[in-house]
């Protein structure tokens, strides 16, 4: 036992008397006093307010059990983590580059965060379904499947690419009209079972499990952007994504929509107002320094947010570039055959001069083959905003293809994505079960697992099917569709149409 100059020693005076307690370190028979409690801390600040009475033996016991059935985190530290794992998600990865690419740079909250987790676990089971296909070589999204004939590729995929194929017709296997629902994709439904399945395993026992998890899901994902980082920083082209995004668009400033996004993307990233934060703070001590944690998290959330986007648009600015490059080779090899030229002398740097000689030369043969000249711009493939599953599931998707040991790159990227998921849903199931672990009415009755266990299975199975993935999906075209029904299946094109899931893109 560790002996304080405070320590209180009592002795006994003449006549058995006891007399003052003397205070030092040379007493034969110190007596320990143990650090008050937090109920005991509470009583007794409610003794001063109220004159100083002192409470009945009763009235500490009471108080005794509440502290003894109210867990706390095992250090101030996990609560930071647990906060951090909360705010850092994936709104950090796909919405946040969005913004800067666009414009330069009680009750009500557990039923918010109940409808809320059940969008958005099915981004985690998306998560497992690209890591388990992450380990075939070579990766499904990276060539088309050849047609029913095996004559050739698919035309729908040949249409629009192989990555928005297998995300819109092998992932989701999306359904003619949102009015079609179409059967249950069985596959993803297991990959969605299985993402259940781990959030109750990570929020089974409370704090207890909780405060163990959180340590990789706040760490991990950061593991990973280092080193994507120094393998964007190394690919042909990152420094054409990252010159796109430190260069300012001055009139965006003037815009009000950017500064709506802006804050809505603090708010939601931070997770405001679904009650994760304040379920997370109330396993703390009372003497806990909220003010200095509040502070930490959101230096460090918005840090990530901005330490993200530079990992994105290195490789952002590679996949535009490889586009663009790739652009250039076909017109190069367009011309080559159409005109007879020599191998080699149609270079990118005389292809526009060369063009004008085509075209003043051989006007009538010129304007055959202008119909099949691409544009093709630099800035306009960087141009071309991206956000949400379009990010995640297609644009990195389509960057990770072409990289060497693309499987290697495949793996580590969908891993943070579930990692950062995880840490979200962490939260999200917090703030849910801390009221109702807190009932007395519930919790009298059934034991924490067997809440966590209630809590997942009602989420999974909610909404009467969401825990099921079906083949459809909710169709919101972003430009005019110039084609929406293929001749062949009579199914919405890839090509001409896009997806937006804006429920699952707030975070």
């Amino acid at each position: 036992m560790i002996l304080s100059p405070s320590s209180e020693v009592h002795t006994q005076g003449q006549g058995g008397a006891p007399s003052p307690p003397r205070l030092g370190w040379g007493s034969p028979f110190p007596t320990y006093r143990p650090r008050p409690s937090r109920a005991l801390m509470r009583l007794a600040i409610k003794r001063r307010a109220s004159g100083g009475q002192r409470a009945g033996p009763g009235e500490e016991q009471r108080a005794r059990d509440m502290e003894k059935a109210r867990p706390q985190w095992g250090n101030p530290l996990q609560f930071v983590f647990a906060c951090i794992s909360y705010a850092v998600g994936l709104g950090n990865v796909w919405r946040f580059p969005y913004l800067c690419q666009m414009y330069g740079g009680g009750v009500a909250s557990v039923v918010v965060s109940f409808f809320l987790s059940m969008y958005y676990n099915v981004i985690n089971a998306w998560g497992f379904w690209y890591l388990f296909h992450s380990f075939q070589d070579p990766l499904p999204w990276s060539v088309c499947p050849l047609n029913s004939n095996h004559t050739g590729y698919d035309e729908e995929c040949e249409k629009a690419s192989s990555t928005q194929y297998f995300w819109y017709r092998k992932t989701l296997n999306i359904s003619p009209s949102i009015q079609e629902n179409g059967g249950v994709q069985w596959e993803p439904a297991l990959c969605l079972t299985l993402a259940w399945l781990m959030v109750y395993l990570c929020i089974l026992r409370g704090t207890e499990s909780t405060g163990k998890v959180v340590y990789f899901t706040a760490s991990m994902p950061y593991c990973v952007l280092i080193i994507y980082l120094v393998r964007g920083l190394t690919l042909h082209g990152a420094t054409n994504g990252l010159m796109y995004m430190f260069t300012p668009k001055m009139e965006q400033l003037a815009n009000p929509k950017a500064w709506i996004n802006a804050a809505t993307q603090i708010f939601f990233s931070l997770g405001l107002g679904f009650g994760s934060l304040i379920a997370f703070a109330s396993y703390n001590e009372p003497s806990n320094n909220c003010q200095k944690h509040a502070i930490i998290v959101s230096i460090i959330n918005s840090s990530t947010s901005i330490f993200a986007s530079i990992v994105t648009f290195s490789i952002y600015g590679f996949k535009a570039t490889f586009n663009y490059e790739n652009c250039l080779n076909k017109v190069i090899l367009l011309l080559t055959n159409s005109f007879d030229l020599e191998d080699g002398f149609l270079t990118v740097s005389n292809l526009e001069e060369v063009k004008n000689y085509l075209a003043s030369t051989y006007p009538n043969k010129y304007s055959e083959v202008f119909p099949h000249i691409r544009n093709c711009s630099l800035e306009s493939e960087l141009d071309t905003a991206v956000q949400g599953t379009g990010l995640a599931f297609i644009v990195y998707t389509e960057a990770i293809k072409n990289m060497e040991v693309s499987q290697l790159w495949s793996v580590l990227y969908f891993f943070m994505l579930l990692t950062l998921g995880m840490g979200s849903m962490v939260g999200t199931g917090t703030a849910i079960l801390t009221p109702l672990t807190d009932s007395k009415v519930i919790s009298s009755y059934l034991p924490k697992e067997a809440i966590s266990g209630q809590d997942t299975l009602l989420r999974r199975e909610g909404m009467g099917g969401q825990g099921k993935v079906r083949q459809s999906a909710e169709w919101f075209p972003q430009e005019p569709c110039a084609s929406k029904l293929t001749p062949e299946a009579g199914s919405r094109s890839l090509c001409s149409c896009t997806v937006s899931y804006s429920a699952l893109e707030m975070d």
